[in-house]
């Protein structure tokens, strides 16, 4: 399952909030047989994808002029 990225606004980061919907979109790909998740993450946003469990499986790149690695788990 390829997700898009997550978001939220920098006054609500920190409570759990895009875990949440990381772990919503993790548990239906799951229910939908889906073995793994593939992120383009923002390299700012690396270490909160690393925290729920994803891990860089490339180069950083180019994404709509802001720099962007792969991240994959397995679900």
């Amino acid at each position: 399952m390829r997700f898009g990225r997550v978001c939220t606004s920098q006054q609500l980061r920190g409570q759990g909030i895009g875990r949440q919907v990381l772990q919503a979109g993790e548990a239906w790909a799951k229910k939908h047989g889906f073995l793994s998740g593939l992120i383009d993450g923002e390299l700012t946003a690396k270490s909160f994808y690393e925290r729920c469990g994803y891990q860089v499986i490339g180069d950083p790149f180019d994404e709509d002029g802001a720099p962007v690695v792969t991240l994959k788990k397995t679900l």
